[in-house]
């Protein structure tokens, strides 16, 4: 499956398509994902545009007639672009969304970083990630080391599924955390 890199000059959006237009074949999304089994369709060429939200005329005319279109699910075709696809007989397949998993992230830093580390938290807490701070609690001056390995040792032992160290210098951290 090729991935085109996106034109700079795509045409303006226009608005989407009503009523839930698909390709015909586009079926059930849950199976979109899986390979081709046909021989007639191993001979297609399929064309992943699955990071776009919009697809516009420019998109559909570099596709070559008679390929599949790979979209993410909730996106948009234009008109115009629509219309290409239909007289081109490009098939329109759509990859399922993603369940969105809650993530936890651990957080550390040094005294250095201590203030920084509280508008991260704030920012996490904002976006709805859970996140679990490994300290410290003060801006009292700290071994770094300590705080920075806990984060690691918490994403490594898969406690957490990500992990953020802030320290004054950056390489202190870095260096324990990568340890």
């Amino acid at each position: 499956m090729r991935q085109r890199e996106p034109e700079k000059d795509a045409a303006p959006v226009s608005p989407p398509l009503s009523g839930g237009q698909s390709a015909p074949g586009s079926g059930d999304p849950s199976r979109l994902t899986t390979a081709p089994v046909g021989q007639e369709e191993l001979a297609r060429e399929f064309f992943d545009e699955s990071i776009h939200e919009v697809i516009t005329e420019a998109e559909v005319r570099s596709l070559p007639a008679g390929g599949i279109l790979l979209l993410r699910e909730g996106a948009r075709v234009t008109p115009l672009a629509s219309d290409l696809l239909t007289a081109r007989q490009i098939e329109l397949r759509f990859k399922p969304r993603r369940e969105a998993m809650p993530r936890l992230v651990a957080i550390a830093s040094d005294h250095g970083g201590f203030s920084m580390k509280q508008q991260v938290v704030l920012h996490l807490s904002r976006l709805g990630y859970a996140y679990r701070d490994f300290g410290p609690s003060t801006d009292d001056p700290v071994d770094y080391p300590d705080f920075a390995h806990a984060v690691a040792r918490a994403v490594a032992d898969r406690q957490c599924d990500l992990g953020i160290v802030l320290d004054a210098a950056g390489i202190g951290s870095c260096i324990a955390a990568n340890k």
